[in-house]
């Protein structure tokens, strides 16, 4: 197993090469998410958190393993989101961007055929809807209102004209995950199914699946919960049954990332 120097120099000079520029953390030039990742990295390792640690390291290279696959698939897509990351001077605005990139990424590992814009962020099989939105409690928030979140979130994407049968929200749901850990608390899937239900039912999109990124077994990976709109469009119903099956199964044992 590399040591943590070797692993996180690793990752310096991968996002050194995808980005183009250098990312010492304390470089002027770089992205805010930069400086801030690469900084609590060092500080979780001086102040011996080597877990919380391990877990963002996890996390870039996660990020990392997302664009290359978009590199490798997609050159301009790959292009277009080095720029908006460039671009991003709040923290708040690069997870959506990352989280946009890991949906898209996974579209390609899928062999899903997908077109890039902004009103939705995605059209999948021709002429399917994907919007991507997320929910986050700030750090200083003393609530784990998370019902009220997805509420907020479905009430405001439903004001968009890609408020349709035929489109599905995309909403990471990782942070929600992580404040409930801290408290030793596990999400209640029933009561957001249902909860979640009532809010969809109120507007005209056909689905919304919840994604949250969980360490189990040693690995990082993406877990969703999908809850279906009574009005779903059947070729959307198919195109989910087929990429997001709606099942469930334990998750023992897991901790998750701040964020994506």
């Amino acid at each position: 197993m590399l040591n943590f120097i070797e692993r996180f120099a690793g990752v310096i000079k991968k996002l050194n090469d995808l980005f183009n520029y250098r990312v010492e953390t304390n470089d002027e030039k770089n992205p805010s998410f930069v400086k801030t990742l690469g900084n609590q990295i060092m500080i979780y390792n001086l102040e011996g958190d080597f877990i919380s640690r391990d877990f963002e390291l996890d996390r870039l290279e996660f990020f990392i393993q997302h664009l290359e696959n978009l590199k490798m698939h997609d050159l301009q897509l790959f292009k277009f989101y080095i720029k908006e990351l460039r671009k991003q001077e709040q923290q708040d605005s690069y997870w959506g961007i990352r989280f946009e990139i890991s949906i898209a990424s996974s579209f390609i590992s899928k062999g899903i055929k997908f077109i890039k814009q902004e009103c939705p962020d995605f059209i999948v099989d021709n002429n399917l809807g994907v919007e991507c939105s997320s929910i986050r409690i700030r750090k200083d928030s003393q609530k784990l209102n998370y019902d009220y979140k997805i509420s907020a979130i479905i009430n405001k994407k439903s004001q968009n004209i890609y408020n349709n049968q035929s489109t599905a929200l995309y909403v990471d749901f990782t942070n929600i995950v992580y404040n409930l850990s801290l408290k030793q608390l596990v999400v209640d899937t029933k009561n957001i199914r249902s909860y979640t239900k009532q809010s969809l039912a109120s507007t005209n999109f056909g689905s919304i699946i919840l994604f949250a990124n969980m360490h189990t077994q040693g690995r990082l990976e993406q877990n969703y919960l999908r809850i279906d709109n009574d009005n779903l469009d059947p070729s959307l119903k198919n195109f989910l049954d087929k990429y997001y099956a709606i099942e469930e199964y334990p998750v023992n044992g897991y901790g998750t990332t701040y964020e994506l």
